[in-house]
Parts: structure tokens; C-alpha cells; sequence
């Protein structure tokens, strides 16, 4: 595959979380897919299951997410995205209640290819940020209420 097609694949992705488009997942992703987040390195996600638990956990929270891809590049069997997410907090989130507020998630996702398919991906994103506009993590600055 040319370095264009890789980022055409890469940057289909985003179709899943703006239109809700799970099948692309199995078309997009191999079944030997191996996926790490950098908040919480010690899960990782297997195959198109893994992805589409992930995106059902993001859509179901955040059911007007809308992905932009911001920029792209990509050398060898590699493509990085950098993107920013955003939605509105309409269902349980990591533990969180909805709150009806809006976010906005920014991150980086390194995706490996191999014929045509997503084989593996290093994610990115600000993970404290989001749970900070969640009101579930104080803002920088702010004390933390001692439980008792």
C-alpha cells in the first residue's frame, strides 16, 4: 500500500465515531489487531471486539461525538492522526453520571498497517483532561475535598 492509501484508512476511523458506522470496524481493523491506550497501558484491545467496545463505550457517553482529524502524517507502515473529539456527556462515563456537558478531548493516535488493514494503534489522548471537564477530577489548582 502507498503512504496515501494508509492515511485513507487511517483517517476513515473517524467515520465510526461521526456516523455510528461499526461494520467499517471489521473492514478497517485485522483480526490480529492489537490496540494500547496511554491511560490505562495495562489493557489492551484484540481484534475489531476490542475497537467496537471501546467506540460503543465513547458513543454511548458521548452519543454526538464527532471526530476531526486535525493533522496527518505518515512514513513506512506507520500513519499518526492528531485529533480532538467532541460531545456531549449524555450517558455514564468510567464511572461517571451524565452531566450534559460539553468536552472537548484532544489526542494523538499512532496506527501500524499491514495490507490495507489497521494491525496495530498507540493512543493517545488527555484522559484527566476529559474526566476534569467531567467535574470527576479537580481543575489544575484546585484542592481536592478530603473524604472522611
Amino acid at each position: 500500500m502507498t503512504l496515501e492509501e494508509n492515511k485513507a484508512i487511517a483517517a476513515r476511523f473517524y467515520e465510526v465515531y461521526n456516523q455510528g458506522n461499526m461494520g467499517l470496524i471489521d473492514e478497517l481493523f485485522s483480526t490480529d489487531f492489537v490496540g494500547r491506550d496511554s491511560n490505562d497501558p495495562s489493557q489492551e484491545r484484540h481484534g475489531p471486539e476490542g475497537v467496537k467496545r471501546v467506540v460503543e463505550a465513547f458513543r454511548s457517553a458521548f452519543p454526538d461525538l464527532e471526530g476531526t482529524l486535525e493533522d496527518q502524517t505518515a512514513e513506512d507502515d506507520k500513519v499518526v492522526n492528531r485529533y480532538t473529539g467532541r460531545g456531549t456527556h449524555r450517558g455514564e462515563f468510567l464511572g461517571v453520571a451524565p452531566t450534559g456537558r460539553e468536552v472537548e478531548l484532544s489526542g494523538v493516535t499512532i496506527f501500524r498497517l499491514s495490507g490495507g488493514e489497521i494491525v496495530e494503534a498507540w493512543d493517545f489522548y488527555d484522559g484527566l483532561g476529559l474526566l476534569r471537564q467531567l467535574g470527576a477530577m479537580p481543575a489544575s489548582g484546585e484542592e481536592v475535598e478530603p473524604s472522611h
